[in-house]
């Protein structure tokens, strides 16, 4: 892990340059020459240029070998003009974004800036990771990383009954675990930037040599570490020093004299002595190339072609962070979803694994809100959660109901996601709520007698404007509303709310349901997170993220991930919602779900059965009486034994039918078909 100072007047530059095919400038030879003219021309000085070397394709991919050059420079712009400027110049010479590890008529690739020197050593198989002192959001993974190895190995020693990586290496030839070693250049710097985490480093110094984990650290000064820190680091080599005094400070008492000027020359403390020593160098210095990076980079290069695929132990692992932006459609082809067949929704990328973050609705919640500032992404969230469980589960699993008097929810262009296979209504009006109700009342009641049915989804988009709009006009509502939510929440309504962080102070009955299980996503902000009672990272304090970065808390725990966009292109996000609901559509043919019994003025498709899985008139008919009875029948023209017999073989249980009085058990009967073939 390599840390330096912030950036100088002028930075030295170490960029590797290849080309494995003809571009636009010609063959790969051509291409390095007119490339090394075009970066001279981007506010880059070049100083020397190593000469040309071939080497294979990463992996042994079938293409040709590369064409390669190092070149040191010197640079007096910021990293990310430099960057800029370079990926410039690639396009220009033909490179376009394809695949990982393909053929390219130009690469150039930045190994060092501003004395980074580690960088090089990137491509040796050993190494996992190279970050730089600006990727604060790696190098505070990279420290969870190793914590996570420490306490992965506490356990497994403290199982194997060991008290040190060799003992159980010993132990368990067939299963050696490798020496993790993380090494921090410049010191200073690194407490210059990260001064909050000396604690956990010290923490992981402490524990980590017992379970194969070591630092190595450099610094110019011997206080440059703390006193803490220092006193756990016993191996100590020191180099020459400006101030001679300060050589008893690194190897104690006996130093005989000030060191030469011999670059390389150094004491290190052996038993109570401290000795003189020569560091080696890693190659002859030859002309143009003093320092031997040509050789350095050539070597790793060629250590990483040589191991290829052949080391079968543990290997390094990287240290990525969050990608800026998530395909909706990509994540849900990467998930795998649990056997158990709970509504799960696939959100985006988990900050901790980077895998896949799916929700279990019906184990988290059942009901979750949605909140943040605004144009913080709520309603793309609540989208992507509604475009995964529809994709996922069918209509005779799930069904949905989409609340928003804006419209903004299911908007579309040719088509809309009210259109969706799974939505048995949209809702955009106050006078629709009663209705609503009724559907819902109906809807609920068969829970009673089919437990496994479809479960209910509800999303209610811009629940602020919902609320102040139709608490003053149908109160009733919410409390009725309310009071059937808990009544059935267990058995598979849930209710996914969107809206401010005001939300979950509102005073109807419905936000009480909502908010009691203390679980939803707050979207980029400390205020979103902690209105859950979250606890937001410190070191994102001050960190300004990007779009899409969210936190899922539930009873205070917080994870971060990035939200997956179900926009394949942030300029039509109609047409990117009419070709989901089109994908949708097309993976369930002929589906359309419907409510049982829908209120007046509701459409209906009177071709199609619900997508419950039985028809209308069978699976209405487990209801009872009291929601759409007519007029009570005459039981004495019917034998009502018989009649209750036949109910049982079509599928309603006897317990229940027990409760029915014989007016339910005609009317039961009637909506089933049966009472023509048993009239008296």
């Amino acid at each position: 892990m390599s840390h330096v100072g912030k950036p100088a007047t002028s930075r030295q530059l170490l960029l590797g340059i290849g080309a494995n095919v003809p571009g636009p400038w010609g063959p790969p030879r051509e291409s390095l020459t007119r490339a090394l003219r075009e970066i001279e021309g981007a506010q880059i000085t070049i100083v020397r240029v190593s000469s040309y070397y071939l080497t294979k394709p990463v992996a042994n991919t079938p293409q040709p070998r590369f064409l390669n050059a190092v070149v040191l420079a010197q640079a007096c712009i910021a990293p990310g003009v430099l960057l800029r400027s370079l990926k410039r110049i690639e396009r220009q010479a033909g490179r376009t974004m394809t695949r990982h590890l393909a053929s390219r008529p130009l690469d150039i690739d930045i190994l060092d800036f501003g004395g980074r020197a580690l960088t090089i050593l990137r491509d040796l198989p050993h190494v996992g990771a190279v970050i730089t002192s600006e990727e604060e959001e790696r190098v505070l993974r990279v420290l969870r990383k190793v914590n996570d190895i420490i306490d992965y190995r506490q356990v497994l020693f403290s199982e194997a009954k060991v008290n040190s990586l060799d003992s159980y290496n010993l132990a368990h030839p067939e299963k050696n675990l490798p020496a993790v070693l993380v090494v921090i250049d410049n010191f200073a710097e690194f407490k210059e930037y990260y001064d909050g985490l000396m604690g956990p480093l010290i923490s992981l110094v402490r524990e980590s040599r017992a379970y194969g984990v070591h630092f190595l650290i450099s610094a110019d000064l011997p206080n440059a570490l703390t006193g803490k820190l220092y006193n756990l680091i016993t191996e100590r080599y020191t180099l020459k020093l400006s101030d001679p005094s300060e050589y008893n400070e690194v190897v104690g008492r006996g130093v005989p004299a000030d060191l030469s000027p011999i670059p390389g020359r150094g004491y290190v403390r052996l038993g109570n002595t401290p000795l003189e020593f020569q560091t080696a160098l890693t190659f002859t210095p030859d002309e143009g190339d003093p320092d031997g990076l040509a050789k350095i980079n050539r070597m790793c290069m060629r250590m990483k072609d040589l191991w290829g695929d052949q080391w079968k132990g543990e290997k390094p692992s990287t240290v990525e962070t969050l990608p800026l932006r998530v395909s909706l459609e990509n994540v849900i082809q990467q998930a795998v979803l649990p056997e158990v067949r709970r509504i799960n929704a696939v959100m985006g990328i988990d900050d901790r694994s980077l895998e896949p973050a799916l929700i279990d609705i019906e184990r988290q919640g059942p009901h979750m809100v949605v909140i943040g500032q605004p144009f913080s992404g709520k309603t793309t969230t609540m989208r992507a959660m509604m475009l995964s469980v529809a994709y996922n589960y069918s209509p005779e699993e799930v069904i949905m109901v989409l609340v928003d008097f804006s419209r903004k929810l299911w908007k579309g262009s040719e088509t809309s996601l009210a259109d969706l296979p799974h939505v048995v209504q949209a809702i955009d009006d106050i006078e629709q709520l009663d209705g609503w109700y009724e559907s819902m009342r109906v809807e609920c009641a068969e829970f009673e007698t089919k437990p496994k049915r479809r479960k209910i989804m509800i999303f209610i988009d811009n629940y602020d404007a919902f609320t102040e709009e139709a608490s003053r006009k149908k109160m009733s509502f919410f409390e009725n509303m309310a009071a059937l939510v808990r009544k059935y929440q267990t058995e598979g309504v849930y209710l996914i709310i969107g809206g401010s962080l005001a939300i979950l102070s509102a005073s109807d009955d419905l936000r009480k349901v909502f908010a009691a299980p203390s679980f939803g996503i707050a979207l980029k902000t400390a205020d979103a997170v902690g209105r859950l009672n979250g606890r937001f990272p410190r070191s994102l304090a001050d960190v300004e993220l990007p779009q899409g970065r969210a936190f899922i808390v539930r009873s205070g725990v917080t994870s971060m991930l990035q939200l997956a966009t179900p926009y394949a292109n942030d300029d039509d996000v109609e047409g990117s919602l009419d070709a989901w609901t089109r994908k949708i559509q097309a993976r369930y043919p002929g589906k359309k779900a419907e409510w049982l019994a829908p209120a007046e003025g509701t459409p209906r498709d009177e071709s199609q059965a619900p997508a419950g899985g039985t028809s209308t008139s069978k699976t209405s008919a487990k209801v009872t009486a009291e929601s759409t009875a007519p007029k009570s029948p005459d039981v004495s023209k019917y034998s009502i034994p018989a009649l209750k017999q036949k109910l049982v073989e079509n599928g309603l249980p006897a317990d229940m039918l027990a409760l029915f009085s014989d007016a339910d058990i005609v009317e039961n009967a009637r909506a089933m078909g049966l009472l023509d073939e048993q009239k008296d």
